[in-house]
């Protein structure tokens, strides 16, 4: 394979050469992850006030991306993609990076320093050097070889194929099928533009005219200071200050075999990426959860002091972990522009395995451990012309027959949602999502007959759901405007299995037979992992039926979690949750079946990252008690616990107003 330098020099004459350097591009982009990898994953989450992780996770998602568009680019004229091979991985330390690209560059492995962000701004270097900047060239840059690739493909006009490419969404960005030379020219403009900037603006510009380019968001970390344009036009790193993290060390093992499981995981990561290209995208979930994977065990070796290898190996283990895969959990809804959008239902407590594996799904960045809210507009809330319910009723089931709940907590939590879903204060600030005033009204309470289930599925709630509806136990409500609660009893665990996991819950309102007990699937987003509870919707006899569910959030013996225990008091936890999934579902009710459906006509409020209203403060705060707390009712009757809701009026979450926005 020719370097860039001697692409550059002899230019791209075939649509062979071309092939090679599509080939090449990939392997390139590639080779940045790993360094880049160990400086977000050396950081301490719990230390890391300037979000230094978030910036350079998301300039990671974009180098995933950039590959994936020179991978379609090689298949869509014809090449086939081959990365699942040791030759494609570099082997670090490396002078330099594929193609003879900064050839007198150390890059390593490094944990976050100034030793790495120095290594990451030579990578990055604009093609025209820095906006404002005076500097000399002497190497080819990679902008340099990508005009080399737009040069060609308008003059080779290669004929477009019909092999697999791969099509998804990553955050804010999209992987997209390149069907003509126009799709080819705007990937390579992307790929320049979010790596570079523009020789008129250090920002995306065409793309995201709010994001800095990657040479930028490096250096404003190593000047740490924001980048900021001047009266004068000129750009400068004097803006707010980005604090530095706290940084977990780690050198090379002295054990040759301490990174073997990393490596069989990441050699097993390029396997799935290789299969996305030849057979089809259905296994580019499989990839992305088997990065979240790779994720958990880099961060394990780095926590150790071990560095990880990123080294391929011959060894797999992907028939092992073929039902471990995540893809299950979650339906992706495709937008006609060919947009996926993950549209979450279910609220998480920050930091858990629940809300990884998530926003895995989701195709978001994990969260970032910020000490306040700054104002995040990015994550504001879009309407896409779905169903709302300004005058929303709601009616509490509680699960587990009498034996399982203290009337006190019942009567608690009965009166404190209702108090909270009609206060004037906290409406306040849900108004700004309805053209009109907005009520609530809770309609009413039962226990549920049977005994506590030890483990309740997304797929047994729908069961009762469905079979209190045909037993004419809901006839006399508005359906249409109603959402019924079932509150789980203490110590049951709650998943988001679309199975049943027996017949125990559909048993509730009849019986009192004793619970079979039944064990999650092992990687299922379960309440022991932080999942406290979500919202969904059915279709029965061509009714519609709103519901939501929700944990006991307490500390079980032996001092784990189940659910998001923010209160001591676990009944509080319960109104939090609930109040979190009922303003949920009045501002985007039909978002279930949006999701099996596949139509995003349906989905209601949501951000352009695919979180409702409750999801961004619960993924953002630390601690929790910035967004669960206890707030004085507007008419004076005491306090209520309750979970703050995103405001797009403050670009963040928002306590009750005296005024709507």
């Amino acid at each position: 394979m020719r370097t860039i330098a001697q692409v550059l020099a002899k230019g791209i004459q075939s649509i062979p050469d071309l092939q090679e350097s599509l080939a090449l591009a990939a392997q390139l982009e590639f080779s940045t992850i790993p360094p880049y990898l160990c400086a977000e994953w050396s950081i301490k989450p719990d230390a890391d006030p300037g979000q230094v992780a978030r910036m350079i996770h998301g300039i990671v998602v974009q180098e995933m991306l950039h590959m994936g568009l020179a991978l379609n680019m090689l298949a869509a004229i014809g090449g086939k993609p081959s990365i699942a091979q040791a030759g494609f991985v570099p082997s670090y330390p490396t002078d330099g990076l594929p193609g003879n690209v900064h050839p007198h560059l150390k890059v390593d492995l490094l944990p976050f320093g100034n030793e790495a962000l120095d290594t990451f701004l030579q990578i990055e270097y604009p093609e025209k050097g820095p906006i404002a900047l005076d500097a000399a060239q002497f190497f080819p840059t990679i902008g340099d070889f990508y005009d080399a690739i737009s040069e060609a493909f308008q003059r080779l006009q290669p004929p477009i194929g019909s092999a697999p490419q791969v099509e998804t969404s990553l955050i804010s960005d999209t992987l997209f099928k390149i069907a003509s030379v126009s799709d080819a020219l705007r990937a390579i403009d992307e790929i320049k533009e979010q790596g570079e900037g523009t020789t008129e603006s250090p920002f995306e510009s065409t793309f995201d005219a709010t994001t800095p380019a990657h040479y930028y968001t490096f250096k404003q970390i190593r000047q740490q200071h924001q980048l900021k344009k001047g009266t004068d036009g000129v750009w400068r790193f004097d803006g707010p200050e980005i604090k530095p993290p706290g940084v977990n060390l780690f050198t090379p093992a002295t054990d040759a075999h301490a990174s073997d499981e990393f490596n069989v995981v990441f050699s097993d990561l390029l396997r799935l990426m290789e299969q996305s290209w030849s057979t089809g995208p259905a296994t580019i979930d499989d990839a992305v959860n088997q990065m979240l994977m790779l994720q958990d065990s880099g961060m394990a070796l780095i926590t150790k002091g071990i560095r990880p290898e990123f080294r391929w190996t011959d060894g797999t283990k992907l028939p092992q972990r073929s039902q471990l895969m995540l893809a299950r959990k979650q339906t992706l809804m495709k937008s006609k522009n060919g947009n996926y959008i993950q549209a979450l239902r279910i609220v998480t407590a920050q930091g858990s395995k629940a809300e990884s594996r998530t926003r895995a799904a989701a195709r978001m960045l994990p969260a970032a451990l910020a000490p306040g809210f700054p104002a995040t507009p990015a994550h504001d809330l879009i309407f896409h012309g779905g169903r709302t319910i300004p005058n929303l009723s709601f009616f509490n089931f509680f699960v587990g027959g009498q034996a399982a709940w203290q009337q006190s907590d019942v009567d608690n939590i009965n009166s404190a949602l209702s108090a909270a879903m009609s206060d004037a204060h906290l409406n306040n600030v849900m108004q700004q999502y309805f053209h009109g005033p907005i009520t609530s009204q809770q309609l009413g309470s039962a226990v549920l007959a049977g005994s506590p289930p030890a483990v309740v599925s997304q797929g047994d709630a729908e069961d009762l759901l469905t079979r209190l509806f045909l037993a004419g136990k809901l006839d006399a409500t508005d359906l249409e405007n109603t959402v019924f609660n079932f509150m789980l009893p203490s110590k049951t665990i709650l998943n988001d299995n679309a199975g049943t996991t027996s017949a125990q819950m559909a048993a509730q309102f009849e019986s009192d037979k004793k619970p079979h007990r039944a064990i999650p699937a092992p990687d299922e987003v379960d309440s022991t992992g932080g999942l406290g509870g979500y919202h969904g919707s059915i279709v029965v006899n061509n009714q519609t039926l709103y519901y939501a569910i929700g944990v006991y959030s307490e500390v079980l013996a032996g001092g784990k979690p189940n659910g998001i225990p923010a209160f001591p008091d676990p009944w509080k936890n319960v109104v939090a949750t609930f109040y979190h999934e009922l303003n949920e579902a009045r501002t985007d009710a039909d978002v279930e079946q949006a999701n099996r459906t596949n139509d995003e006509k349906l989905v209601g409020w949501t951000s352009r990252k695919g979180e409702e209203c409750g999801d961004f403060p619960v993924f953002e705060a630390k601690p929790l008690s910035k967004v669960f707390q206890e707030v004085p009712l507007a008419n004076g009757n005491g306090t209520v616990p309750v979970q703050f809701q995103y405001s797009n009026a403050v670009h963040g979450p928002e306590g009750p107003i005296a005024m709507p926005h």
